[in-house]
């Protein structure tokens, strides 16, 4: 600062306090924008959690940047992948959704083999509610349906022995 001829002190109060803004009234909040789709459970996954919808009547199955901000998404659960069930707030032109029940994914898994019912009921015995199930036997249930029909036992009976 001796060449300049002036102490840090003055050159702060000289040119950077004239422009310097006043600090917010508000907090910074922290917030991460995503594009989700909404699934027919209505909740999106984020980092392996799932948040449930607050409108599922006017999302499921749309994907949207609805701006799910942190402080307007729900607590995450105390473990990863859980989620709790929301058939009870779904609207009425959504209820065949609620016609999903165990025993209709495990006649479903039937009708392709023992091992891919014994499957689809591990699966569903592995979650707190079997709701939350009904998305992963879903998928796995539609994969199975372009694949040989052995193969698709194959893969179920090592599916189960790997265990969750």
């Amino acid at each position: 600062m001796r060449r300049l001829g002036v102490s840090r002190r003055q050159l702060f109060e000289t040119v950077e306090r004239p422009a310097l803004a006043s600090l917010p009234l508000e907090d910074y909040e922290f917030a991460e924008w995503r594009l989700a789709r909404v699934s027919t459970d209505y909740h999106v996954e984020f980092k392996t959690f799932f948040y449930s919808v607050p409108q599922p009547h006017s999302s499921a199955g749309r994907s949207e940047s609805n701006g799910a901000h942190h402080r307007d998404l729900p607590p995450r659960q105390a473990r990863r992948g859980a989620s709790a069930p929301l058939w009870r707030s779904s609207p009425w032109n959504h209820r065949r959704y609620a016609e999903w029940t165990p025993e209709r994914f495990r006649r479903w898994a039937t009708s392709i083999g023992p091992q891919t019912e014994a499957l689809v009921i591990a699966i569903l015995a592995s979650r707190p509610h079997p709701e939350q199930g009904f998305r992963t036997c879903r998928g796995i249930l539609r994969l199975f349906r372009d694949i040989d029909r052995n193969r698709a036992e194959a893969v179920s009976a090592r599916a189960v022995e790997i265990g969750p």
